[in-house]
């Protein structure tokens, strides 16, 4: 084997070069480098799955985002529609109450003048009644 820095031929137990002091490496170091180089190569294929993982997880959320934002505006709509069909529920109803009073206050004015007859006409029978109970107290004075 050759030094790597300077070419000169080294002896097989040496563990440094003689001529540029270059510290050989042994095999085991060697060894360590692959198997780091390998471990780099993993190291950085899990990276780009990761990433990979976090772009697809943000995709989804920004497009569930856009389908919330989508549904936030059919709901807002659906909302709008709401209150016009409720805007137009409260008119109706609106108009039907104010029937319904027009309607008692007509039968009240004709409930109203029926009661005005009745109590003339309960007024004369009180009146009958009590004349009729005088003259029945006088009947019996009479007789005592």
């Amino acid at each position: 084997m050759y030094c790597d820095k300077c070419g000169t031929k080294k002896i097989a137990d040496e563990t440094y070069c003689h001529n540029c002091g270059n510290v050989f490496g042994s095999r085991r170091e060697k060894e360590k480098k692959k198997s780091n180089k390998y471990l780099k190569w993993l190291l950085g294929i899990i990276s780009l799955i990761i990433v990979i993982y976090v772009s697809l997880l943000i995709g989804k959320t920004i497009e569930g985002n856009e389908s919330e934002s989508e549904r936030m505006s059919q709901l807002e709509i659906e909302n709008k529609e709401i209150k016009v069909e409720l805007a137009e529920q409260k008119d109706e109803f609106e108009e039907t109450i104010s029937k319904i009073l027009e309607s008692i206050n007509a039968g009240k004015d004709d409930f109203i003048h029926e009661l005005e007859g009745i109590s003339e006409k309960l007024k004369e029978e009180i009146i009958n009644l009590i004349n009729s109970l005088k003259e029945d107290s006088k009947e019996k004075e009479d007789k005592e």
